[in-house]
């Protein structure tokens, strides 16, 4: 700077018109154009320094400053918003990270809490309601926004379990699966005992139906759990090309054995369960009725040589059986079959067939337990062992299960996904959305793809061997893409990536748009 002074002192001296450039850290800038009289020259000079001297920093820094806030104003904005946590669950030292790990990934499906919040608000005074009232409680806990790290121990749940089902929780108990299962049994027997209908004489029922008109009819009509779904599963013989009854089963959530590779799809997981199996030895009932008329006909035909009272009355009943085998296959009549099989000794004729399972009735929440359980069978004089299937499975955000179920009716599907021979076979199965013929069975799978999709909402991993690990659990967060890593009292924030590379050990999938 004084060497700018100097500059323009000598400057003013020979000239009375004189620019001013100024050089700071290699940049030009035209400072004024002034007109001088000479005489002037000594005040003009050192008006010109004092200028210099306020007014270069702020001109050369002017911009860097007007950045240096932007970008304080801009991280004060962030500190300013609250950071929130959700409360971690404390391991009471009998290594109870399994329950914690399903308490966790339960607290981030609504339906489930939103069933919860309706049954608790209408359980009658005299219900057995321990495990519905314990779990509402526990899941609202795990949902309320904190503003620093906290903790719980899940007590009321464990006693809750303990008194519905002593027998089945205990110490020894260490995995997540076995734990959900027990749960949602609890939550299904709760909820049968709801809907059965009470007795008008209890004094306590009158009342509280009294002082709740508007919530006591929830008990009667309401949804079910939501965690329960409907399989359709039907065998069909590929000798004579018989197909058994539709049989349908209620599930809380499926259990898929992994298959012995490095990796695969979900998507490859769920077609092993809903699709397609080949069975080896399957007793048909259709073949073993064949089988038996063969065998009556022909100690009839003996019968007729042997003369005397007893071979006639053990003729006429063999008649009698005959006929009716032959009305039940003629007529393919299911309910004579079945009867059939429980008064006759049939000849058993094991034979291929296929056995097909579909979802018939999908559930607001979709748990799938991916068994990663593999038995290893020891040398001669050794017993086997079983270790883990580290095979990781690749599962998407959002899923859509119209390709796993049916239609809702019975159609005839392409003969080669019965018989292997490819022999023509014409009875009914169950019919794949994925798998439609006309262009108004099309239209219907259109119209069902929207109300069969499913967003991935919490992820129980397995983390450890098949005899030692621990459990953790990755859920959703409400508002954002950000998901909650939960490992007891240890509450972090990842996103969605981090969690889709997991190898995962149960998925709970909700569905979208209802």
């Amino acid at each position: 700077m004084s060497d700018l002074v100097s500059d323009a002192a000598k400057q003013s001296q020979q000239d009375s018109f004189y620019i001013v450039i100024l050089k700071n850290q290699g940049r030009s800038v035209k400072f004024c154009q002034i007109n001088l009289i000479r005489d002037a020259a000594p005040i003009a000079a050192a008006t010109v320094a004092a200028a210099l001297v306020l007014f270069v920093p702020i001109l050369v820094t002017s911009k860097k400053s007007k950045r240096t806030k932007r970008k304080r104003r801009r991280s004060k904005r962030i500190r300013d918003v609250p950071k929130t946590y959700v409360n971690g669950l404390v391991n009471q030292g009998s290594n109870t990270c399994f329950l914690n790990a399903v308490l966790q990934a339960l607290a981030s499906l609504d339906y489930l809490r939103s069933y919860l919040d309706k049954r608790t608000s209408c359980a009658l005074p005299n219900n057995n309601f321990n495990v519905t009232i314990a779990l509402q409680h526990t899941l609202g806990r795990l949902n309320e926004p904190l503003q620093k790290r906290q903790s719980f121990l899940p007590t009321e749940v464990v006693w809750a379990l303990r008194t519905n089902a002593k027998s089945l929780l205990n110490r020894e108990q260490q995995d997540a699966h076995e734990l959900f299962a027990l749960l949602s049994q609890a939550l299904t027997d709760e909820d049968e005992e709801l809907r059965r209908p009470k007795s008008l004489f209890d004094v306590r029922t009158v009342r509280y139906m009294a002082g709740h008109k508007d919530s006591y009819p929830f008990t009667l009509n309401s949804e079910r759990n939501p965690l329960l779904g409907l399989t359709a599963c039907r065998v069909s013989c590929m000798r004579c090309g018989y197909s058994g009854p539709i049989r349908h089963a209620t599930f809380d959530h499926v259990s898929i054995p992994l298959p012995q590779t490095s990796s695969c799809t979900l998507d490859q997981v769920l077609r092993s369960y809903a699709g397609i199996e080949f069975l080896d030895e399957f007793n048909c009932r259709r073949c073993s009725l064949s089988e038996t008329l063969i065998a009556v006909e022909d100690k009839i035909f003996q019968l007729k040589r042997i003369p005397g009272k007893e071979a006639t009355k053990l003729r006429q009943k063999l008649g009698v059986e005959r006929l009716l085998i032959k009305n039940a296959l003629e007529n393919d009549n299911n309910e004579n079959l079945d009867t059939l099989l429980e008064a006759m000794p049939l000849k058993r004729m094991p034979t291929p067939a296929s056995k097909q399972t579909m979802f018939a009735k999908l559930p607001l929440v979709l748990a799938i337990h991916l068994s990663r359980t593999i038995f290893v069978p020891g040398m001669t004089g050794f017993t086997g062992m079983t270790v883990k299937n580290t095979c990781q499975v690749n599962f998407p955000e959002i899923v859509d299960m119209s390709t796993y179920s049916p239609t809702g009716y019975l159609a005839n599907m392409p003969s080669e996904l019965h018989s292997k021979a490819g022999s023509p076979l014409s009875s009914p199965t169950l019919m794949a959305a994925g798998s439609s013929r006309s262009s108004d069975q099309r239209s219907m799978r259109n119209t069902r793809i929207n109300s069969l999709t499913y967003r991935l909402k919490s992820v129980i991993v397995h983390q450890g061997d098949h005899r030692n690990g621990h459990f953790v659990t990755y859920r959703r967060k409400h508002r954002d893409r950000k998901w909650w890593r939960t490992s007891d009292e240890d509450i972090r924030e990842v996103d969605l990536e981090s969690v889709l590379k997991e190898e995962a050990y149960m998925l709970f999938y909700e569905r979208i748009g209802q």
